[in-house]
């Protein structure tokens, strides 16, 4: 019953004896509902049910997580206070379809023993984040998704946090992440300025997507381009995972904050998680704009440089990315790596140093963009790499796309190493539109003759749909 709505719990506690009480010891509690704001909504009914809900519960029965949504009369407030001294263990509180982003009372969260904290669509102080970190000691997973972090740059500090989310998120300038004990990173899409991270040694997964025109400094505009991403934004970027960023929450908690998803997983999530499914860009191609000033990500390899699966993905063009392969360090503990076309030049010289600085690699994911049309002139000559332990090159990519079959050329050319060919016989839908995971194997077919003749790399063909 924890994945029902509450008041969903209470009507199932009707339908047998045994069922009587409950929703008295529920653990989960999804107290999300329509705000007041909202015609549909019936609030001084739902508060009087949310109130009764929590003070009739059985007081020898632990609170593990509580979800809920902000309300204008303050109860989400007095109810987020009311699962810290029950010792909440998760805490899911969203601000959407609020404009402008509320500003909850956090004050309560700094005094609770939680783990979880995940925060969608609300707007908080720097210090406050700061505070957040370094005085809730228990906290080991935080995640804030379309959120406004206002004020001056801190340094955010926890020897606790584990696992750090920020999904579209507005950051000031300075913002340093200090967490000895980090051992997964996500920075999808940041606003204004890219957080900087300090002793990452313990990082073992790292997602870093990037849109440089998310990084305009316009006064006076915190979130200059885009508010909220509907259902009808044009343009995509196919990742190479499949899962949904939100497939933890129920199916109304989906269609209360729309996004361009995607269904489905492959075996790519199968391997290594990744994040979320889809891109979403202004126009998919801005090509490097000298009108675009990039704020932040300094050092930002150099911190991942010990992750044994990492993500940068961006469109082509990205500028950040490309200035820190100037100083690209050593990845010896690299064993999956996705990349997006920002590493896809006229030359491949991008992608051929990344490989060159990850001699463990066992995976290499490709992702390429869906504007591909307005790529210049392709001239693979990259220098050459050594990748012994390289396992397998999968290329996501529209069917059509040429760009596949001279990647596959490209590697077959500097590389000679093991092809593994998935074959994909059915396309997979990515939002409202439909991409085809392939394996470019027309080539490969081709390298496979020359490998019968003597040489030293290998093709294996396996017929059939990806699994």
């Amino acid at each position: 019953m924890s994945f029902l709505k509450a008041w969903e719990v209470v009507r199932m506690s009707a339908l047998s004896r045994r069922w009587r009480h409950t929703w008295a010891s529920a653990p989960c509690l999804d107290i999300r509902h329509p705000c007041a704001c909202d015609n549909r909504a019936d609030h001084r009914w739902y508060n009087t049910f949310v109130n009764n809900l929590l003070l009739r519960r059985s007081p020898g029965v632990p609170l593990d997580t509580l979800r809920l949504s902000w309300t204008h009369d303050g109860a989400s407030d007095m109810w987020t206070a009311h699962a810290v001294r029950r010792h909440a263990r998760a805490i899911e509180f969203s601000g959407a379809r609020h404009y402008p982003r509320p500003e909850p009372a956090y004050t309560s969260f700094l005094f609770g023993n939680f783990k979880i904290l995940k925060l969608t669509r609300v707007k908080m102080r720097s210090e406050l984040l700061a505070q957040l970190c370094s005085r809730c000691t228990c906290l080991e997973e935080l995640e804030l998704k379309d959120s406004n972090i206002h004020g001056h740059g801190v340094t955010v500090r926890s020897g606790s946090l584990r696992r750090l989310t920020m999904v579209s998120c507005f950051a000031p300038k300075g913002l340093l992440v200090d967490a000895p004990g980090l051992v997964l990173m996500r920075c999808t899409r940041p606003y204004n300025f890219v957080p900087k991270i300090r002793n990452s040694g313990s990082l073992v997964t790292a997602t870093i997507m990037l849109d440089d025109t998310c990084l305009f400094r316009h006064d006076g505009d915190e979130r200059p381009h885009m508010e909220d991403h509907g259902d009808d934004d044009d343009v995509c970027f196919a990742y190479a995972d499949g899962q949904n960023p939100d497939d933890s929450e129920s199916a109304e908690s989906h269609a209360e904050d729309p996004d361009c998803t995607e269904s489905g997983n492959d075996d790519h999530t199968a391997d290594h998680g990744g994040t979320a499914s889809v891109y979403p860009s202004l126009n998919g191609d801005y090509c490097g704009s000298n009108a675009i000033t990039v704020f932040g990500g300094n050092g930002i390899l150099r911190s991942l440089s010990n992750v044994r699966t990492m993500e940068l993905l961006a469109h082509r063009g990205e500028v950040l990315l490309r200035s820190q392969l100037r100083k690209c360090p050593l990845f010896k503990n690299l064993k999956t790596l996705s990349l997006g076309e920002w590493c896809i030049g006229p030359d491949f010289d991008a992608l051929s140093t990344i490989l060159e600085h990850s001699p463990n690699l066992e995976r290499l994911y490709l992702c390429l963009d869906k504007a591909y049309k307005s790529r210049g002139e392709i001239n693979p000559s990259g220098r050459p790499f050594t990748c012994n332990h390289l396992k397998m090159v999968d290329i996501i990519c529209l069917t059509d796309d040429t760009m596949g079959d001279k990647l596959a050329e490209f590697f077959h050319a500097t590389s000679g190493f093991v092809f593994i060919l998935r074959m994909a016989t059915a396309p997979q839908a990515h939002g409202r539109r439909t991409w085809r995971r392939t394996k470019l194997w027309r080539v490969l077919q081709r390298a496979y003759e020359k490998a019968r003749a003597g040489s030293e790399g290998k093709v294996v063909q396996e017929q059939g749909p990806c699994k």
